[in-house]
């Protein structure tokens, strides 16, 4: 978490919201979708167990054409010159997307002179095609559908090396949020769906599903590092902390392998 100190997160969610809403202000319904944290938080506010639970300071999007990202650096500008007028945050960056890296825009405090600066918040701004896995809000805003999302964080689990794993424990978490959220609301991934997103995101890009994804091969070679990298996932502000006890870390690396195998068995 890039936010050293939770009592910042109120600020993180104010500057993300005026992120968000300056850049739907600009930008064609058809040019862009959100996905990430900060969708799938969205998503689990709607359901009183899962309220709060997921916490980020990222927005995440992907736009369809590089043009696109010129108008988002216009609309995000004022919102970064608000906030460092405020004393909120101290400076920001950007820089542009290409198809093999995010580009971004982010947002920097420095809380002293003798302290080093340190990202607040921003958003990661992918180039991908937006023909598959895009549903609209009832607010018109266009999001990765929950399928899509689950198929990009089960890429991970597959071609990611122990390093990346470890580092993007998150995805782990967010499979059992999902998961349980769908089952709580009575609910369930679509599968023709499912199967659609994993064979656009996955196959494409040349993994296999017969195969044992890495996750599964980490866990039962160093289920301990899997362990300790949850633990301090959970441990950090990225999770509510009256949530932090209701959260099993063994339940959550189980359901998520379960679900990989589960997936599996659907091809």
């Amino acid at each position: 978490m890039s936010v050293k100190d939770a009592s910042n997160y109120l600020y993180v969610k104010i500057i993300l919201n005026d992120m968000y809403q300056a850049i739907c202000s600009v930008l064609p319904v058809s040019s862009y979708a959100f996905k990430g944290g900060y969708v799938l938080k969205s998503i689990l506010d709607t359901n009183p167990s899962t309220k709060d639970l997921r916490r980020t300071t990222d927005l995440d999007m992907d736009i369809s054409k590089e043009e696109y990202y010129d108008m988002i650096i216009n609309a995000l500008i004022p919102v970064g010159d608000k906030w460092i007028a405020r004393g909120v945050v101290s400076s920001y960056k950007y820089t542009k997307p290409t198809e093999r890296t995010s580009g971004y825009f982010k947002l920097y405090k420095k809380p002293s002179e003798n302290v080093r600066s340190f990202v607040f918040c921003g958003i990661d701004i992918g180039l991908h095609p937006l023909f598959y896995g895009i549903i609209q809000l009832n607010n018109g805003v266009n999001v990765y559908s929950l399928e899509r999302m689950v198929s990009d964080k089960l890429w991970v689990m597959f071609i990611g090396t122990r390093k990346q794993i470890l580092h993007r424990s998150k995805d782990i978490l967010d499979i059992y949020l999902v998961l349980r959220y769908l089952t709580e609301q009575h609910k369930s991934l679509n599968k023709q769906e499912l199967l659609k997103n994993i064979n656009m995101r996955i196959k494409t890009n040349g993994v296999s599903l017969s195969n044992k994804s890495n996750l599964e091969t980490l866990f039962l070679s160093d289920p301990k590092a899997v362990y300790n990298s949850m633990h301090s996932l959970i441990s950090s502000v990225r999770v509510a902390v009256e949530f932090k006890n209701d959260l099993d870390i063994n339940s959550i690396i189980k359901t998520t392998i379960v679900f990989i195998n589960s997936v599996r068995g659907l091809l």
